[in-house]
This record gives structure tokens, sequence and C-alpha cells, in this order.
């Protein structure tokens, strides 16, 4: 009996430590965390000055959805402080057009 109780008192003890560190390292997780892989929705505006600077890896055009890759992923400051990293994007060609758009891509 002995033995039993020692054994439950230790699962205890084990259950509050992995839930205190939870507590106390989930907030940490966020800033070590590695490129988010999600797609960010960009203007169209941010989208070419993304691609006027360079930082556009390769794209998709389909219909008027561009997507595509960053070359050097995208930080932007999410409502929590915390700085979220993007390595793709989608954005749509503006109704009018851009004629400007296909010289920039070669």
């Amino acid at each position: 009996m002995e033995k039993r109780a020692f054994t439950e008192h230790i699962w205890k003890k084990l259950w509050v430590l992995f839930f205190a560190a939870f507590i106390v390292l989930y907030p940490v997780r966020g800033p070590c965390q590695a490129i988010n892989n999600t797609s960010i929705q960009l203007s169209y505006t941010d989208f070419h000055q993304q691609l006027e600077s360079g930082n556009i890896l390769e794209i998709t055009i389909s219909g008027d959805e561009i997507s595509g890759q960053f070359l050097e992923p995208l930080e932007r400051e999410q409502s929590s402080k915390q700085v979220v990293k993007y390595s793709r994007f989608t954005t749509y060609l503006p109704s009018f057009g851009d004629a400007g758009l296909f010289p920039l891509l070669q």
C-alpha cells in the first residue's frame, strides 16, 4: 500500500511540474518559432514593393490571383507583439490590370 501511495505522489508531482513548465515556456515558444509557412494576403501595392526590392523568389499567376514565395521571409508584427515570418504570399491583380508588372518579372 505504501508503494502505491508513493507512486501516486510521484505522478502528481510530475503532472504539476509538466503543467508549470508548459505555462512558463508557452509564451517563449513564439519568438523561437521557425518560419511560419502559411501564406500572407498582401495588398497589390505591398506585392509590387516586394517585387521592386527583389524579394520575390517565384510567382504563379492564375487568372487574377498571384501567389508565390519570398526570397527573404516577410516579417509582420501581430497584435500580441509577436513577430511572424511569412515565406509565401497571395495577392490579386487590380481590375484595371498592370502593364508594368511583366517587365518587372524578367
